[in-house]
């Protein structure tokens, strides 16, 4: 929890350092403090999370505003201000929504990782023998359609792998729903990386920082998770599996 914590505010921070290199004058400050609340807030109960973020999103909007208007006024204030109170809901709600992942089964957290992990390396390996159509030439240009769809079956593969070995005391979700959740979290973790090769291209930087030597920095490696555990979640969540506390029970009721 800890490293997750760490690895979110080096992801911040970089996410900030990208802004910058684009000219915008974003508040770190208000990113890194913002980040810091939503994770925390993922580590607790659903009951209390649920109560939580409205209250979280909209300090961090008003947040956004008061440093902007303290210290720039209105000098492009529409750009500092969104990305600033963006920048903590594009990196750190979707890993409180991975702490929220784990509260009615801790192994749906490890199967959404084994499952990026299954669509970065069969887009890889598909990719460099049989990849010929290009996906997105103006974000990533190595990036192919048959790599892609390597990704997506490499994905339902390991999904239904792990299903079949994990006791079902241990992972409760149904062969339906892991084989949806590896289409789905394949999908959008390409997505994700995409997502962030936009932001790197726009702001005109190879890699979001050099936190690993040789890695890239801590956004690159989280982009694709980002986006796989938010579709995880919202899945869940229509699917009726995360057991959120009854409607009479949540504020203002």
């Amino acid at each position: 929890m800890a490293l997750a914590l760490f690895g979110g505010l080096m992801a911040t921070y970089e996410y900030h350092r990208m802004s910058r290199a684009k000219g915008i004058e974003s508040s770190l400050l208000v990113g890194i403090v913002g980040s810091t609340a939503l994770i925390l807030a993922g580590l607790s109960d659903s009951e209390t999370f649920i109560r939580a973020l409205p209250g979280i999103l909209a300090v961090l909007v008003i947040a956004a505003f008061l440093t902007q208007m303290i210290a720039r006024a209105s000098d492009d204030a529409f750009r500092a201000v969104s990305v600033t109170a963006f920048g903590p809901i594009y990196v750190a709600l979707p890993l409180a929504l991975g702490f929220q992942l784990m509260k009615p089964e801790r192994l749906v957290v490890l199967f959404v990782i084994l499952m990026v992990w299954a669509t970065d390396t069969g887009a890889y390996y598909i990719g460099c023998k049989f990849g010929r159509h290009k996906l997105m030439p103006s974000l990533s240009p190595k990036k192919t359609w048959e790599g892609a769809l390597g990704g997506v079956a490499a994905c339902v593969l390991a999904a239904l792998a792990f299903k079949r070995l994990v006791p079902a005391v241990s992972f409760s979700l149904g062969w339906g729903d892991v084989l949806v959740l590896g289409c789905l979290v394949s999908i959008f973790a390409e997505l994700g990386d995409l997502a962030e090769s936009a932001l790197k291209r726009d702001a005109g930087v190879k890699d979001s920082g050099s936190a690993m030597r040789g890695h890239g920095g801590a956004l690159d490696r989280l982009d694709s998770l980002l986006f796989a555990f938010a579709v995880t979640y919202v899945y869940l969540l229509a699917t009726g599996h995360l057991g959120l506390p009854a409607p009479e029970t949540l504020p203002y009721q």
